[in-house]
């Protein structure tokens, strides 16, 4: 595994530091929704979004630096989200394994539409929840790591990505 194997939830929930730190997260991830979804204890999406962050998030340093993280759900009875993301100052961060790390200009269609969903496919605004907190030291590092080159991708000039320094450790 590497950040190229990073699933959105990992990043979104915990950023990514090392293989073995993004795999307790996804098992953390995964018990806890499985959890949520035999025992009926749902609540509305948002609920959700901030259940899975601050249970599955438990031994995560905090850089401090407010953010908020979104959960986009394909069925309404689905305990986790199909797919997470963040906005950080101006920007929508997200990723998919074997993708690179996205960012795109924070605004009302981005917080539904992340870079990652490419085409028309964002999410209706009522399959959105969302979740006020701050970033981890893991993802802190990533977004502002000064050796970052972030490119614009080649059929689109307004989405940037990159891949972090820390790929392939």
């Amino acid at each position: 595994m590497s950040f190229r194997d990073c699933a959105c939830h990992v990043w979104a929930i915990d950023g990514y530091h090392d293989d073995e730190q993004a795999h307790a997260t996804d098992i953390r991830y995964v018990t806890l929704a499985d959890d949520l979804l035999a025992h009926g204890r749902l609540g509305d999406k948002s609920d959700r979004v901030a259940q899975l962050v601050k249970k599955v998030r438990r031994a995560q340093a905090s850089a401090g630096a407010k953010a908020i993280i979104y959960g986009g759900w394909q069925n309404d009875t689905d305990a986790a989200p199909e797919h997470m993301w963040l906005e950080y100052g101006d920007y929508i961060y997200d990723t998919m394994p074997d993708a690179p790390l996205r960012r795109k200009a924070a605004n009302a269609l981005s917080r539904l539409h992340p870079p990652s969903e490419f085409g028309n496919r964002g999410f209706d605004k009522s399959r959105v929840g969302s979740y006020a907190t701050t970033l981890t030291v893991y993802q802190y590092a990533i977004i502002t790591d000064p050796a970052a080159t972030w490119r614009h991708r080649e059929r689109d000039n307004r989405e940037w990505e990159y891949m972090p320094q820390t790929a392939g450790r």
